[in-house]
């Protein structure tokens, strides 16, 4: 499993397993994203809000979504910015004071 995809599972406290692929962890994303459309859209949204994922991308998904389940354009969404954080801190993070206080 790549790093980039341990910062990203660790980041949004997703079980992982040896070995997943982006395909999986996509699957492990939808089913969350699925849960919350079901119990508490509000939270949901206050978390894509918080991953910084602007408001106007999450409604032109939805409004242009034609065969894949809402869950799985949503997750999709959260997997490319967690992609594009973790990248982001690979170009321009430093290194922890102490190791192992990477998070």
């Amino acid at each position: 499993m790549s790093l980039e995809f341990d910062d990203i599972y660790r980041e949004l406290s997703l079980p992982q397993q040896e070995s997943e692929n982006e395909e999986e962890l996509l699957k492990h994303i939808m089913d969350r994203v699925e849960y919350f459309l079901h119990h508490d859209k509000g939270l949901l949204l206050s978390y894509m809000y918080r991953l910084d994922i602007d408001e106007r991308i999450i409604e032109k998904a939805i409004l242009e979504q034609e065969d894949d389940p809402i869950a799985y354009t949503l997750a999709k969404l959260i997997l490319d910015r967690q992609k594009k954080r973790v990248e982001t801190k690979k170009k321009y993070g430093q290194p922890p004071p102490i190791e192992g206080w990477e998070y």
